[in-house]
């Protein structure tokens, strides 16, 4: 449920403050980011919005900050209302991208097969590849494909000529819902970069840059 359909001013009110940490310093971001988060009303898990929109502010402030432990908090809400709305595969892209960032692969592979199963490749595709190509690896190396057994055809020669036969023409493949590279094709679904606020920051592939 989101908040604009029960109380739109209230709503307007906290999407203003988020939008007025825009260049501002740290503790005035936090400041305001956290007077946001207490308009919320409570429990503030039963909203998809504006709990995502402040949490992932709030975390993205710490996390670019290298305040990894206050960054895990806020996380750790916005994942607990995931569920709630339609925006949950970019959500759960982000902890995996957090937790792989961190070294802890397998919490960021856990994340990253639920952004997988959800929307399939398209959340990765915005995103720096590697970690497709974690996810992907790991992946294969969890499920790893039984190899066919191979089937021996024998062949029996002669010396008397038989009829001529036309070679059987190639089977072309029916069309699969799939990219080249086994890939299930893009979905629509929200990605990362529409999750992130205005004013939450840099965006995380910036950071990881430095």
């Amino acid at each position: 449920m989101n908040l604009d359909a029960v109380n739109p001013e209230l709503e307007s009110k906290i999407n203003d403050l988020v939008c007025e940490t825009y260049n501002k310093p740290f503790l005035e971001q936090e400041k305001l980011l956290k007077e946001a988060f207490e308009l919320i009303p409570k429990p503030v898990t039963q909203w998809a919005h504006p709990t995502t929109m402040v949490t992932i502010a709030l975390f993205e402030l710490y996390y670019k900050n290298q305040k990894y432990e206050q960054a895990k908090e806020w996380l750790s809400i916005t994942l607990s209302v995931a569920d709630l709305g339609t925006t949950n595969a970019g959500t759960y892209l982000l902890a995996g991208i957090f937790y792989y960032d961190l070294e802890k692969y397998d919490e960021a592979y856990k994340y990253f097969d639920i952004a997988y199963n959800d929307a399939g490749y398209y959340p990765f595709s915005i995103e720096d590849k590697k970690y497709w190509q974690f996810y992907k690896q790991r992946k294969d190396e969890l499920n790893p494909k039984k190899k066919p057994k191979s089937k021996i055809r024998y062949f029996q020669t002669t010396a008397i000529k038989s009829p001529s036969i036309s070679p059987t023409p190639p089977v072309t493949p029916p069309a699969t819902a799939t990219t080249p590279d086994g890939c299930p094709k893009p979905l629509p679904t929200l990605t990362i970069r529409q999750l992130r606020p205005l004013g939450a920051g840099p965006q995380l592939d910036q950071r990881r840059r430095r």
